[in-house]
C-alpha cells in the first residue's frame, strides 16, 4: 500500500488531536460494510472504535463515518445504541428523507491534491464527486 494510503498511527493521530479545533470521531473498528453485519459484530464494531478513541484523546465527538458510506436504519440504530449521536454518509446530496436525519448527515469527500477552487466547488455544491 502506498504510504499516503495507510491509515495514521495512534502517534500521528496524537499530534493532530493537539491541534486546537481539531476533534476525532470513529470510522469503526476494521472498516467493514456495517450493513452486512449481524447484530452482535455491528455492536461490536461500533463500541470498540468509540471506546479506543475515547481511551486515548481528549477531543473526540460521538460521531460515526460509516465505512464506504454505507449505512442503514439497522445501522443507525445499532450507532444510537452504542453511544453515537450522529453518523454521516458520503453519497452526498441533502439529507436523507427515509432516515433519521442526525443519522444520515451528507459528508463531502475532500480528496488529497483538491484544489482551492475545486474545494470551493465542491463545498458550494456545484461538485459533488
Amino acid at each position: 500500500v502506498d504510504p499516503h494510503l495507510e491509515p495514521a498511527s495512534e502517534v500521528e493521530l496524537q499530534e493532530v488531536a493537539r491541534i486546537p479545533g481539531i476533534t476525532l470521531g470513529s470510522h469503526s473498528w476494521s472498516h467493514p460494510d456495517l450493513r452486512a453485519l449481524g447484530s452482535s459484530r455491528l455492536e461490536q464494531e461500533l463500541r470498540e472504535s468509540l471506546a479506543w478513541l475515547r481511551e486515548r484523546f481528549q477531543a473526540v465527538i460521538p460521531w460515526i463515518s460509516y465505512p464506504y458510506g454505507a449505512y442503514s436504519i439497522a445501522v443507525e440504530d445499532a450507532a444510537r445504541r452504542a453511544g453515537y449521536r450522529a453518523g454521516v454518509r458520503i453519497d452526498g446530496g441533502g439529507l436523507a428523507r427515509d432516515r433519521r436525519p442526525t443519522f444520515s448527515l451528507p459528508r463531502l469527500n475532500v480528496p488529497a491534491g483538491l484544489s482551492r477552487s475545486g474545494f470551493v466547488l465542491r463545498t458550494a455544491g456545484l461538485f459533488c464527486r
